[in-house]
């Protein structure tokens, strides 16, 4: 049972750790005007929609693409959380892109 105890917590830690992460992003993206292509993400984004049911934020470019942010059965929702996931897909060019990057940079160990 420890042992089970012990698990929860590092992957409670390694969790917070990407919560914080994520609301650095968020708040570096508010920052800076981050370039893709000519435009400003900011630009770029036609339209931001939010499904609580299904508990994902999407977003739209005006290149026609569409990129999401899900959350897992076992978090709970976070618009802003979402939403950064979204605008970080664009920006590495996929979810699984943008996750290498994280996890090389966070657990480089790992």
């Amino acid at each position: 049972m420890e042992e089970v105890s012990n698990v929860l917590k590092d992957l409670n830690k390694s969790l917070t750790n990407v919560t914080k992460a994520t609301k650095k992003a968020t708040k570096a993206l508010d920052s800076y005007a981050l370039q893709l292509g000519s435009e400003t993400v900011r630009e770029s984004i036609e339209k931001v929609f939010l499904n609580e049911k299904t508990k994902e934020v999407g977003i739209r470019w005006k290149d026609g693409t569409v990129t999401t942010g899900k959350c897992s059965s076992e978090d709970q929702f976070d618009e802003c959380v979402g939403f950064s996931i979204a605008v970080a897909a664009k920006v590495f060019g996929s979810k699984k892109k943008m996750h290498e990057f994280v996890w090389e940079n966070f657990y480089p160990e790992a």
